[in-house]
């Protein structure tokens, strides 16, 4: 993902000569390098949650957190607040972070 980003410029210079979309898309590789760690927590920690047997744990946190974070805050940061597609991505790095957070301390926790 690092050398993606590294050469997103040039990747992107591929597909288009528009400079708005070419900062577009770098600053979307640039947030896809925190969201990656973010989904990994996320499906590490609710698999492993799953494997034991908790899976409506994360069953109604991630439709919780979809909803609220993924839907709602992605429509108001990236339409209302004119964030764009910059809005929903930090809205989907919430959503992750969020559910990985929630079943990290469901595992810690050791409620099953």
């Amino acid at each position: 993902m690092l050398l993606l980003f590294l050469f997103g410029r040039n990747l992107l210079g591929y597909f288009t000569s528009d400079p708005r979309i070419i900062t577009i898309g770098i600053s979307l590789l640039a947030l896809k390098l925190l969201l990656q760690p973010c989904k990994m927590l996320n499906m590490g920690m609710g698999n492993a949650l799953n494997a034991i047997g908790d899976t409506r744990y994360t069953m109604y946190t991630s439709i919780v957190s979809m909803s609220i974070i993924g839907v709602g805050c992605s429509y108001w940061f990236g339409i209302s607040l004119g964030w764009g597609l910059t809005g929903i991505y930090c809205c989907m790095i919430a959503d992750e972070f969020l559910r990985g957070m929630l079943v990290l301390m469901r595992w810690r926790g050791r409620k099953v």
